[in-house]
């Protein structure tokens, strides 16, 4: 089982890593594609990787939780 600080850190470096998923939609996209930079090919390529991503992310957040919650559940049962 992680410490505590363990659990922190995790969660800050999640936390940077969903930050991190913002870069699929900073861009204009009307711009990119009028200067050339994206195609719409290049648009449909990357679906997959998004969905991976995000979905990478949110299995890690699932597992989280439930490191969290096992954790403050064993302290809590400690008390008695």
């Amino acid at each position: 089982m992680k410490t505590q600080r363990e659990l922190f850190d995790d969660i800050k470096n999640l936390a940077l890593k969903v930050d991190n998923l913002k870069g699929y939609v900073q861009n204009d996209f009307d711009r990119m594609i009028a200067d050339g930079t994206v195609t719409k090919e290049d648009l449909q390529d990357s679906l997959d990787d998004i969905l991976d991503n995000f979905d990478g992310e949110i299995d890690k957040l699932n597992i989280l939780k439930l490191d969290v919650y096992n954790h403050i559940k064993k302290i809590a049962e400690e008390l008695n």
